[in-house]
């Protein structure tokens, strides 16, 4: 119960520190004279660190402190930290869910700085739904560093071609294609290919087969234009989707890993290696991945594969969890004004600081070439970052080289698709304050997951994986957590 414990380990430094939050920042009024950042960014490159900062000293004229933590336990890094003593004065949240840390004040509320900035305000009035999924009761309590977390399932094209096979239209036509190429095309080791790849036990990796039958694997969730939060699991189509995923196991068209928790990088490496066909993964990576691809095989290529709508609702391929690791600013900060106006303004509102934020430090992620910027991964290891900058007024001042402009406009294909099959293709958490529901959503998606590769690896039949899960919600006493979400809501 990973959630419970950073819940108990956030109270217990509250209680060791007293009123500090309140209190610090009412007495601070201090000016600042540098910004303690905190991030999971390039926590691997510290020299890079020196490069952003410089960057960053040269936009704004203002000192930062860069501090990292690695992405694969940045809740419970940072949280380690928090309990030492240890706080910056503004974080990028290594998870999305706030809840825990605005309820013990260790965050400040946005709102304000927000409603006297009129730039800040135009984009939390053009991106509500990101901005909301940062929120707790209705406050703001982190800035989205993207509209939100957009994956689709990319597909080596070069491989269908091959085989003489068009890109899938139907669930059906996406099997059959699957086993040929499980039957025909082997890895580079000589070994049969297992065609579909992905992370598991991470809701937005899972939602690439789960959309399609209207089903998410997250405890509480809504789609758009739904009125009340429901249980992940509960609509007519789960058996539908619990049975087609043990038959992409049984048939062994799904990477046997799929039952192992693992990382996202460990499934594009074995892309990489030519060990699959399809892959669910972010749509910004196109540039990273083709490059990767085409050092072990020169002639690939890739593309998305167009959403599968699913006649009983639902579709496959596209998928979008609002926001993503947000800004958030600490109450140790002696003035957070200070920091609004100095750290997270310049990286929305400058057109310098928005390129530092989106495209990275320049001749370290990328260089100009005859006026052209592309990555500058072979002096500096590091690829340019091509996610979707979330401010549309800002023209960045330099046209993108051919592989990395197409990596732009795939993101703006994926944009399109969402727009039209968003009623699917998109989740929402809840965002209200039910200590409750925090003490057992980490735990419940876990127990979920259990459940349900035992049951795909043939450890027990549907009916005992229902059994089960009922019998846990019982003893949680879900029906009333999800009453009190509701109505909160």
């Amino acid at each position: 119960m990973k959630r419970f414990l950073v819940s108990a380990g956030l109270l217990m430094l509250l209680i060791a520190f007293g009123s500090w939050a309140g209190g610090e920042q009412e007495a601070a009024v201090a000016k600042m004279d540098k910004i303690v950042f905190l991030s999971t960014e390039m926590h691997d490159n510290p020299e890079h660190h020196d490069a952003w900062v410089a960057e960053f000293k040269r936009i704004t004229g203002v000192d930062v402190v860069y501090q990292t933590v690695s992405s694969k336990d940045a809740e419970e890094s940072m949280t380690a930290r928090f309990m030492a003593g240890e706080f910056p004065d503004v974080v990028k949240y290594g998870v999305e869910n706030l809840s825990v840390l605005a309820r013990q004040e260790f965050i400040v509320p946005l709102d304000p700085f927000i409603e006297k900035s009129p730039g800040m305000k135009k984009l939390k009035e053009l991106y509500p739904v990101a901005f909301q999924a940062h929120s707790v009761d209705g406050v703001v309590y982190g800035i989205p560093a993207m509209v939100g977390q957009k994956r689709g399932l990319w597909v080596r094209t070069d491989i269908l071609d091959k085989l003489g096979l068009g890109m899938p239209r139907t669930l059906d036509e996406l099997v059959s294609t699957m086993k040929k190429i499980r039957e025909t095309v082997p890895t580079p080791d000589g070994g049969k290919m297992f065609p579909y790849i992905s992370k598991t036990y991470h809701s937005g990796y899972i939602s690439g087969l789960s959309n399609y039958f209207d089903v998410s694997p997250i405890p509480v969730m809504r789609r758009p234009g739904d009125k009340k939060f429901r249980e992940g699991w509960d609509t007519p189509q789960f058996r539908d989707y619990a049975e087609f995923v043990k038959m992409l196991w049984d048939e062994q068209l799904i990477d046997p890993d799929h039952a192992l928790p693992q990382k996202a990088s460990a499934t594009r490496n074995k892309f990489y290696a030519g060990k699959g066909a399809f892959l669910f993964m972010w749509d910004f990576r196109y540039q990273e991945m083709i490059m990767e691809l085409r050092n072990n095989f020169p002639d690939a290529e890739i593309a998305l594969v167009p959403p599968i709508k699913n006649p009983k609702g639902g579709v496959l391929g596209v998928s979008l969890e609002p926001g993503y690791r947000p800004f958030c600013i600490m109450s140790a900060a002696k003035d957070p004004q200070f920091v609004f106006d100095n750290f997270i303004e310049p990286l929305y509102l400058n057109t310098d600081g928005h390129l530092l934020l989106y495209r990275g430090v320049p001749n370290v992620a990328y260089k100009i070439v005859n006026g052209l910027m592309e990555d500058n991964f072979d002096e500096s290891g590091v690829h340019m970052e091509m996610r979707s900058p979330i401010n549309p007024d800002i023209e960045f001042p330099y046209k993108m080289a051919a592989l990395n402009q197409k990596a732009v406009d795939i993101q703006g294909q994926m944009d399109g698709w969402l727009s039209e099959h968003g009623r699917y293709g998109v989740v929402e958490e809840p965002t209200v304050t039910v200590p409750d529901y925090d003490m057992i959503s980490e735990d419940m998606g876990d127990k979920k997951d259990e459940l349900f590769w035992k049951y795909v690896i043939g450890e027990h039949d549907f009916e005992e994986m229902m059994r089960q899960f009922e019998a846990y919600k019982k003893e949680v006493d879900f029906d009333s957590i999800l009453a009190q979400i509701n109505a909160q809501s």
